[in-house]
């Protein structure tokens, strides 16, 4: 899935990777639960979530460039 602002730009707003290759990514990182991490680039959230998971006894940062964007773990996981 890709988000532009304005179809005319060149460049996507956001991105989000296919699911497979999030869990790989996921799998290399090796995040331990009292991790601390810091994601660069939070899109829609997807591998936030994920990330507050792996590590919920850690924490996790996560920014994006979009004010819209889910840029916490804890938003990005909800409720």
């Amino acid at each position: 899935m890709t988000i532009k602002d304005d179809p005319g730009k060149p460049l996507p707003l956001s991105c989000a990777s296919v699911p497979s290759v999030v869990a790989m990514m996921l799998e290399q990182l090796e995040a331990r639960a009292a991790d601390d991490i810091l994601e660069i680039g939070a899109g829609t959230g997807y591998n936030a979530a994920l990330l507050a998971e792996l590590v919920a006894s850690g924490s996790g940062t996560t920014v994006d460039i979009d004010p819209t964007s889910p840029c916490t773990p804890e938003r990005a996981r909800g409720p």
